[in-house]
């Protein structure tokens, strides 16, 4: 599989390789896991996309309402429906699924709610 190359464009990202370009829009983007080499973009309309490449590369065409919340996810923060303590860990739900907070990402979380959510 060849690397990508990626490019934004306006409320969405050009994903193109050798054989197709890609648009895939960050309102439909719920999380993207890395699991080496690949990184899967989980969609709220569409499934999956495997793609090949890394965190680093992809959180660097994001807006900010994504957030790194461990080594390997991003979530679209606009998709999390809850944060709870279960068993001393911090926990995003999202949709079906369930993402650990790392603690060092805990605090940033925590304020873009306060900030974007205010009481």
């Amino acid at each position: 599989m060849n690397k990508i190359r990626i490019e934004q464009s306006g409320d969405s990202m050009l994903i193109i390789d050798s054989k197709r370009i890609k648009i895939q829009r960050y309102n439909e983007i719920v999380s993207l896991q890395y699991d080496k080499p690949y990184v899967r973009i989980k969609t709220s309309i569409k499934g999956n996309n495997l793609l090949y490449s890394n965190l680093s590369e992809l959180k660097k065409f994001l807006p900010e309402y994504f957030i790194q919340i461990n080594k390997a996810t991003i979530v679209n923060l606009k998709f999390v429906e809850s944060i709870e303590i279960i068993k001393n860990q911090c926990i995003a739900k999202v949709e079906d699924f369930e993402y650990i907070i790392s603690r060092r990402r805990e605090k940033i979380v925590f304020e873009y709610f306060k900030r974007n959510f205010p009481s």
